[in-house]
This record gives C-alpha cells, sequence and structure tokens, in this order.
C-alpha cells in the first residue's frame, strides 16, 4: 500500500502521466478560484506566502542557499595581483625599432 502512494505521488511531477495532469488541473481550478473571489493581487499575495513558507520548510540550510545566490548575482572578486614591467632602456627601444 505505502508503494502505491509512493508511486502516485512520485507519478505526480511526471509530465505525460495521468496523475500529473489531475494534479495540476486542480492546482489551476483553485487558482481560478481564488482569482475569482479575492481578486488578482490578494492572488499573488497568498502565492508568495505559500512560496515563501515552501521555503522556509524546505530548504535545509537557508545560510548556504543564500550565499550561493548572492555568490551567482554578484560573483566574488577574485584577487590579482599585477607584476611590475622592467622600464625599457634606450637601447633595447632602438634594437626593436631597427
Amino acid at each position: 500500500m505505502r508503494n502505491d502512494w509512493n508511486e502516485t505521488f512520485r507519478n505526480m511531477f511526471r509530465i505525460g502521466t495521468p496523475e500529473c495532469a489531475i494534479f495540476f488541473g486542480a492546482a489551476a481550478m483553485v487558482l481560478a478560484l481564488l482569482f475569482l473571489t479575492i481578486g488578482f493581487w490578494r492572488t499573488l499575495l497568498v502565492a508568495a506566502l505559500v512560496a515563501a513558507g515552501a521555503f522556509i520548510g524546505g530548504v535545509g540550510n537557508k545560510k548556504d542557499w543564500f550565499r550561493g545566490v548572492i555568490n551567482r548575482l554578484f560573483p566574488p572578486k577574485r584577487n590579482v595581483t599585477y607584476k611590475a614591467e622592467e622600464p625599457e632602456t634606450k637601447d633595447e627601444k632602438e634594437q626593436e625599432n631597427k
């Protein structure tokens, strides 16, 4: 019985399976009812709060996750050391021009 539920849950997110169609159809119906009853902006607020709750519950190490996002958006600067070039002498310049 438990394996059946696990398989059903996995199929809910596999594109092309009947479970996926039922799940996303139900989610779309709930979204449409929210649009009709409370309006667009309030529905958007509900969706943002649900996403924040899913993030808080789903991400184990939030500090590392935020650090990774910030590093992808603003890559850390690399330490570059420049070597001082030796000044050329008059003799070297003359040889290059010949």
